[in-house]
């Protein structure tokens, strides 16, 4: 790039003025450079949004589109859990938490890099409603009768969980 001073002057008859402008030509960069600048201004805080860790995604991410220098970005994520505009759709809360690799491409013509984030969408907390239906679930007959032969026939001690709301 180089600073350039530009002076137009303005005559006619005997009126003259003169005008100063100070301009910045660009070096045109090649296809090469422009993606080399665009993969390396991809990072996780820069798409990160309100998420703090790759590891405990729980928002939506920002994937850019374009870098500033014109190079275009395409998203792509092994699992539908990311979008490629970044939606991040979390799993219920009686899941796994969701490992993804999530690839960005950015191009210029035919040239290309690419860049991996392994991140993890994190499943969704349960409610309170939620943790007594489960316990509700699963405290049945068979599990409070413990040891004994029959819920009709008591004669040993009852299983009685208190942990299973925790």
């Amino acid at each position: 790039d180089m600073s350039v001073m530009l002076t137009a002057t303005l005559v006619k008859q005997d009126a003259v003025d003169i005008l100063v402008f100070d301009l910045l030509v660009v070096q045109e960069l090649s296809p090469e450079t422009m993606v080399s600048q665009a993969i390396q201004a991809v990072t996780f805080v820069n798409i990160a949004n309100n998420n703090n860790k790759p590891a405990e995604i729980t928002s939506d991410l920002n994937l850019p589109s374009e870098h500033s220098n014109g190079t275009r970005y395409k998203w792509q994520s092994s699992d539908p859990a990311i979008d490629p505009l970044g939606k991040v759709y979390r799993p219920s809360y009686d899941t796994e938490n969701i490992n993804v690799a999530l690839t960005v491409i950015a191009f210029v013509g035919s040239v290309s890099e690419m860049k991996k984030f392994d991140v993890t969408i994190l499943a969704k907390e349960s409610t309170d409603q939620q943790a007594v239906d489960d316990a509700y679930a699963d405290l049945t007959a068979s599990l409070i009768k413990g040891v004994n032969s029959d819920i009709d026939n008591i004669t040993m001690d009852l299983n009685l969980p208190s942990d299973m709301l925790q």
